[in-house]
């Protein structure tokens, strides 16, 4: 019972002094509020480090950074004053992970009205495919993806797929940013988006080992890999 007591005033001790040297809180396990705003200090309070008084202030990324969810962050709206969001981060790994293939719907012919191709659209896409397909296997293990925490996922639009195998598979100078090629860790084969090209048919990246990628139509019922999104 002594030896307990000990081991948990050296823990609060540990936290205490911890909090006294902490001047700028950028440990995103402390002082993380929201995805993009951190306390700027902290102070002890009930041998806990806390924000003090005053506003957080926004914490930026940039194109290739881990995000909150622990992927990589891809996307920054240049509209986020007016859309809501500023950035599209892509999962650490795919899902569930980077073996199991899924389809995109639970049967040949099923027609999803509504579907957009352009980037902003993968979180509507996926809502209107689980509405149209409930069981759709794609969407649906985008939709349930939960890691880090962190569960708002999402099958992204072939643009936004596009995107995001540009800049963290492909890699090169994007945006004054010097990304490595394979960021991401996709192993290469075929990805599903949330945009259908036809009743039969979705549009899916193929990736290669030079790093490439291509565009494709696939049959719906064709098992591609799943690499989910999320924006914030």
């Amino acid at each position: 019972m002594e030896r307990k007591k000990i081991n948990t005033l050296f823990v609060i001790l540990v936290v205490i002094i911890g909090c006294l040297f902490i001047s700028t809180c950028k440990n995103p396990l402390i002082q993380r509020l929201t995805d993009h705003m951190y306390c700027s200090v902290c102070e002890r309070a009930n041998a806990r480090c806390v924000c003090s008084s005053g506003s957080p202030a926004p914490l930026t990324y940039n194109l290739g950074d881990q995000g909150p969810g622990g992927g990589w962050i891809f996307y920054i709206n240049p509209n986020s004053a007016t859309e809501g969001w500023t950035y599209l981060e892509a999962a650490p790994t795919n899902v569930p992970d980077n073996s199991t293939m899924r389809n995109w719907a639970t049967g040949t012919g099923i027609n999803i009205s509504g579907l957009g191709n352009g980037i902003g659209t993968g979180r509507s896409n996926t809502t209107l495919i689980l509405g149209g397909d409930p069981g759709a296997p794609a969407a649906l293990a985008a939709d349930t993806y939960n890691i880090n925490g962190v569960s708002d996922w999402f099958l992204p639009s072939i643009d936004e797929l596009d995107r995001m195998m540009s800049v963290l598979y492909v890699g090169g100078p994007i945006e004054g940013i010097s990304l490595a090629a394979n960021t991401g860790g996709f192993p290469i084969g075929r990805y599903w988006s949330s945009t259908q090209s036809t009743a039969w048919n979705a549009w899916a990246i193929v990736l290669n080992n030079v790093p490439a990628t291509s565009r494709a139509e696939d049959g719906k019922t064709l098992g591609n890999r799943v690499r989910a999104a999320r924006r914030f």
